[in-house]
């Protein structure tokens, strides 16, 4: 198949396959005339570029992760959206509050305090080599809750306001960033 009728079919620039190929991700042949072939092989390696590229890895990261198959990239990557998603999430859980002090020309201290411990437990949980995996936490708060109101089948009115509070407990880590950085102060505590 030729760079024109290639290009069509993956959707690609025939300005980025020729980019590709300079960079040395693709080697296609070349038939008697000097026109370059692109075999399944280069095909399937196209389309495996183009996804990569698709979720942001740059060309050198293409490379280590096809090439020379340093496939921890992805981790590196995932760990980089998260990161991104918690940053974005904190902001909508705290822009209000911003908005509601800077119109009502409020002290900003405790809020600002609030905010950087948010961003900060990102940064710490990451050096220190410890997370909080919180969707796992949600999860067996939930079963927690789960087993304790089948437990109950109407009769103790206790375990279902434990069950309850439990279920309250798992939205509210969920919803709200400030809740996982009192999850994560807790815990440091117990720790010591």
């Amino acid at each position: 198949m030729y760079i024109q009728e290639l290009s069509k079919k993956l959707r690609i620039s025939k300005k980025a396959i020729n980019l590709y190929e300079e960079k040395g991700l693709i080697q296609p042949q070349k038939d008697n005339k000097g026109y370059r072939v692109y075999h399944k092989h280069e095909q399937q390696m196209l389309l495996r570029i183009k996804q990569l590229r698709q979720m942001n890895f740059t060309i050198a990261e293409i490379k280590e992760i096809l090439i020379e198959h340093h496939y921890e990239l992805f981790e590196k990557k995932k760990a980089d959206y998260q990161k991104q998603i918690y940053d974005i999430e904190t902001s909508i859980d705290f822009i209000d509050s911003v908005q509601e002090c800077i119109e009502r020309q409020e002290d900003m201290s405790s809020l600002s305090q609030d905010l950087d411990k948010a961003f900060k437990l990102k940064e710490r949980t990451t050096f220190q080599r410890f997370t909080i995996d919180f969707e796992k936490l949600i999860f067996w708060l939930m079963f927690l809750a789960v087993m304790l109101a089948s437990k109950s089948q109407g009769q103790d009115d206790i375990y279902e306001m434990i069950s309850s509070v439990l279920v309250l407990i798992s939205f509210s880590i969920y919803a709200s960033p400030r809740i996982k950085v009192f999850a994560y102060q807790i815990y440091q505590k117990l720790k010591k």
